[in-house]
């Protein structure tokens, strides 16, 4: 049975099966998003455009261009699209610099060193994507440690007088032995100041 109330909702992921998948949270992002489609909700899926995910046997196509801000720097990103099982429509961050290599989060077991700032990178990009389609979610579903600073965005540069301001979030997190846990270095570059580095901000 539908909802009566359908909602928007963006999923953000580092993960999305068949597209991209290094365990189960590809799984949930995929088999959520579609069971939110098939129940009445503009449910949206937005992933990183990996150098791994097929783009003929995706159907992945441009869709634009787009300009993300973190902190003094800026960066051009490439937006495709596709569906996921002809069902949810899936957005696609293209950036040669971070997505743009053999692995996912590692090769060889070897862990990207800078993948702090890979999806600090891509959390902010999700906002900006809402933003220039005019396509305002109700809620952003985020996984994991890799999406949750479109959390803390939302709470900062997307609380007044954004479109996002109305704009909820929720957290899952499919495993917990992955904290995400780096350098406070990385803040600046978030475009976070000592103010939000405390455990109780947020």
């Amino acid at each position: 049975m539908k909802s009566t109330s359908p909602r928007k909702i963006l999923f953000a992921a580092s993960e999305c099966a068949p597209l991209a998948k290094s365990g189960g949270l590809g799984d949930v992002v995929a088999g959520l998003a579609k069971e939110l489609k098939w129940s009445g909700h503009d449910a949206r899926i937005v992933l990183p455009l990996y150098r791994s995910i097929n783009r003929e046997k995706y159907g992945v196509n441009f869709l634009s261009s787009a300009c993300v801000h973190l902190g003094g720097w800026e960066s051009w990103i490439g937006v495709y699209e596709c569906e996921l099982d002809g069902v949810v429509p899936v957005w696609l961050v293209e950036h040669e610099h971070y997505f743009g290599r053999r692995g996912i989060y590692d090769e060889g077991s070897q862990e990207y060193g800078d993948n702090a700032y890979r999806y600090a990178f891509f959390s902010k990009a999700c906002l900006q994507l809402c933003k220039d389609f005019a396509w305002i979610p109700d809620l952003i579903h985020v996984h994991d440690w890799q999406t949750s600073p479109v959390a803390a965005y939302l709470k900062t540069w997307d609380r007044v007088l954004s479109p996002l301001s109305a704009t909820a979030s929720v957290l899952t997190i499919h495993n917990i032995g992955y904290q995400g846990v780096y350098e406070a270095g990385v803040m600046p570059f978030m475009g976070f100041g000592s103010e939000q580095f405390q455990p109780r901000i947020f």
